[in-house]
């Protein structure tokens, strides 16, 4: 009987690679790629009482391997002496090694909130083509049980079928719920808790944001238990750090759930918050010299240029929220973006749930 609940998410941060993945006991586990073993590690510990793993190999490692495979252990009685442990379990996986210097097709969803079939007939539009899939939050509809967030990676696995690496993020309505503590476990971050950090594949380069609530922590729907202002200090002086972006990237990009410099729809109580916060954010975009934020969130795609009339702080990069959803019964539809970087230039195409093109732009 297999331990393993879904194929691994394979997350980009850095330079490295976090393969995460659910096993449905706690156990004991590794990665192996290239002849090389990688841990998670506890003050010389393997974890054994954690069903959710997160390992990091360099991207170099597991791109010049092309392959990698999973070992668990169950843990059936971590006792003082001679602890004991099941059988050892061994999934085998191939990996899309990014070798390519140019043509990278990645394809953008946010906002699923839940409704996963309807999308896949959107994220599946460049087939085996694909090279890199970016999920830019709530895709879950809000983290209530442990079953949406291992939906989240369900939803990933049939996605990338733990071969083609993933830019996670996370959303508003993934810290909503008893589970959305554990919710950091299932994407990338820096470190144990950072939602935020910059990231390199091939020839892109960026950073990906994490603005976290979208109202004040003092709003009553949170009943106090946020900290998010606290949360968004600390990002704020992560960004003021970041380096400007090396002209050995072709493509210099950020993410974040959140379209931080626009105002469309026009913000206003109790959505309004942080303005000189993410200000600071806007303009240091700019200051790492990204070429376009890539954001969803308002559930209505669009191309924002800078010095438009939906501004909401001034910017010299185009914002582009790459994805929609509608779940009315007579308007139902979710559109996503398939993204080419080609030629120094990204050529987007906005692709519906019945695999459809119904816009274009480029940047």
């Amino acid at each position: 009987m297999s331990s393993l609940k879904y194929t691994p998410a394979v997350c980009i941060v850095g330079d490295n690679y976090q393969i995460i993945y659910r096993t449905s006991s706690d156990g004991i586990s590794y990665v192996e790629a290239g002849g090389k073993k990688y841990y998670e590690t506890n003050a010389g510990f393997i974890p054994a009482f954690r069903r959710i793993h997160k390992i990091v190999i360099p991207q170099t490692e597991l791109n010049e391997a092309g392959e990698y495979s999973l070992h668990f252990e169950e843990c059936i009685d971590k006792k003082p002496y001679f602890p004991v442990k099941g059988p050892e379990e061994i999934y085998n996986f191939k990996f899309k090694s990014m070798n390519k210097k140019d043509d990278i097709k990645a394809f953008f969803v946010s906002d699923i909130h839940g409704k996963y079939d309807m999308a896949k007939g959107a994220c599946l539009h460049f087939g085996d083509e694909l090279d890199l899939f970016i999920a830019a939050g709530d895709i879950i509809d809000s983290s209530e049980k442990l079953e949406h967030i291992d939906a989240y990676l369900g939803f990933l696995s049939d996605v990338t079928h733990g071969e083609i690496p993933v830019i996670s993020i996370r959303g508003n309505h993934d810290t909503r719920g008893y589970c959305a503590e554990d919710f950091v476990d299932y994407i990338g971050t820096d470190g144990a808790v950072n939602t935020y950090y910059t990231f390199s594949f091939g020839p892109i380069g960026g950073v990906a944001l994490d603005v976290g609530e979208d109202k004040w922590d003092d709003h009553p729907e949170y009943g106090g238990f946020n900290i998010f202002e606290h949360f968004r200090e600390a990002e704020t002086e992560f960004i003021q750090k970041v380096k400007p972006l090396s002209d050995d990237y072709k493509y210099k990009i950020a993410i974040c759930h959140m379209p931080i410099p626009t105002d469309n729809p026009p913000l206003d109580s109790p959505f309004r918050i942080e303005e000189e916060k993410l200000r600071i954010w806007t303009r240091e975009l700019d200051r790492i010299g990204v070429s376009c934020l890539f954001a969803g969130h308002t559930h209505k795609i669009g191309v924002f240029e800078p010095n438009g009339e939906n501004d909401r702080f001034p910017h010299d990069y185009p914002v582009v929220v790459a994805a929609e959803i509608n779940t009315k019964k007579e308007e139902r539809r979710f559109i996503g973006s398939a993204l080419t970087f080609r030629n120094g230039r990204i050529y987007g195409e906005f692709i519906n749930h019945e695999d459809q093109v119904v816009g274009k732009y480029e940047i």
